[in-house]
């Protein structure tokens, strides 16, 4: 119990009873890891990006690009849409020929 209390202690900042100003440092210490992280991260998503721009080329980012834009549940949805229409309008289509004939 007093080990917990202890690694809580040092993880604050308040060891050997250090004064506010020195908590304060630590808290913002520890806020800005996330932030330090974050920015790394982004900064390597970048690099490998214009990485693969460089193999790529022009085209290859372009062909990259479209992959993407053709993925996604909307466009299917649509597709099986416009089937069902095409299939409705067939079936009238055929109903109005054996009523007229």
């Amino acid at each position: 119990m007093k080990e917990k209390m202890r690694k809580r202690a040092k993880r604050e900042g308040e060891q050997n009873g250090e004064e506010e100003g020195e908590r304060m440092k630590w808290e913002k210490r520890r806020q800005s890891g996330g932030k330090e992280r974050e920015r790394r991260r982004r900064r390597r998503r970048e690099e490998e990006k214009e990485e693969k721009e460089k193999e790529g080329g022009e085209e290859g980012r372009r062909r990259r690009r479209r992959r993407k834009r053709r993925s996604g549940r909307k466009r299917g949805k649509r597709k099986s849409r416009e089937a069902n229409e095409e299939k409705e309008e067939d079936e009238e289509a055929k109903e109005e020929e054996e009523g007229g004939g």
